[in-house]
C-alpha cells in the first residue's frame, strides 16, 4: 500500500512538472527539469542509479547498481551497446531502432528495408551455423517467428513484413540467458 501511494504520488508531481515545462516553454531548461524528474521517479523503481539522456532525437536509460543494470535506449538515432550479445547478430544494414540490455538477456527492434523473408532466412543460417536448435517456427500473414536454443540460451526472432504505409520491414530479437 504504502508503494503504491508513494508511485502514485511520484507519478503525479512528474506530470504536473511535465505540463508546467510545456506550458511555460522554458526549452532546454524544461527538459534538463523534466529529465530529472523523472531519472528519480525511475531511480526509485530500479533501485539505484539511473541515467537518461536524450541528445540527438534518441533517449537512453541505464541504471542499476553493482550486483545489476542494463540499458534501453530508443529513438531515432539508437546505437548498438558494447554489451548486446555476439550470438544474437544483427541483421546487415538493418537500423536499431528501440534496445534493452540486461543481466540475463537483451531485446531490440531493428528496422530495414531488405525482405522479410531474406530476414528469416539470414537468422536460420546464422544460428543453425553457430549450433543453435531450432526449437520452433511459425508463419502467419503477420510475420514470422523463429525460436533457437543451446545450453541455457534461447533467442526468439520475429520478423513482421512492412504495412502499407512503410516500406521498412521490422524484426525483434529476444535474446536470454539462464545465469546460475
Amino acid at each position: 500500500m504504502y508503494t503504491k501511494r508513494k508511485l502514485t504520488v511520484a507519478g503525479i508531481a512528474l506530470l504536473a512538472m511535465l505540463v508546467f515545462v510545456f506550458v511555460s516553454g522554458c526549452g532546454s531548461c524544461g527538459e534538463k527539469l523534466a529529465s530529472e524528474a523523472l531519472e528519480r521517479v525511475a531511480e526509485q523503481q530500479a533501485g539505484g542509479d539511473v541515467e537518461i539522456d536524450s541528445e540527438g532525437g534518441t533517449i537512453t536509460i541505464s541504471g542499476g547498481d553493482e550486483n545489476s543494470g542494463g540499458t534501453m535506449a530508443f529513438g531515432e538515432n539508437v546505437s548498438m551497446p558494447s554489451n548486446w550479445p555476439p550470438e544474437a547478430k544483427i541483421f546487415d544494414g538493418a537500423k536499431p531502432v528501440m534496445v534493452m540490455v540486461g543481466d540475463d538477456g537483451a531485446f531490440g527492434t531493428f528496422q530495414t528495408k531488405a525482405d522479410a523473408d531474406k530476414i528469416s532466412s539470414f537468422y536460420e543460417g546464422h544460428f543453425k551455423s553457430q549450433g543453435w536448435k531450432l526449437n520452433g517456427s511459425m508463419a502467419t500473414p503477420m510475420g514470422k517467428t523463429l525460436v533457437f536454443e543451446q545450453g541455457d540460451k534461447n533467442c526468439t526472432i520475429t520478423v513482421s513484413p512492412a504495412g502499407n504505409d512503410s516500406d521498412q520491414n521490422t524484426f525483434t530479437i529476444t535474446y536470454a540467458e539462464e545465469k546460475s
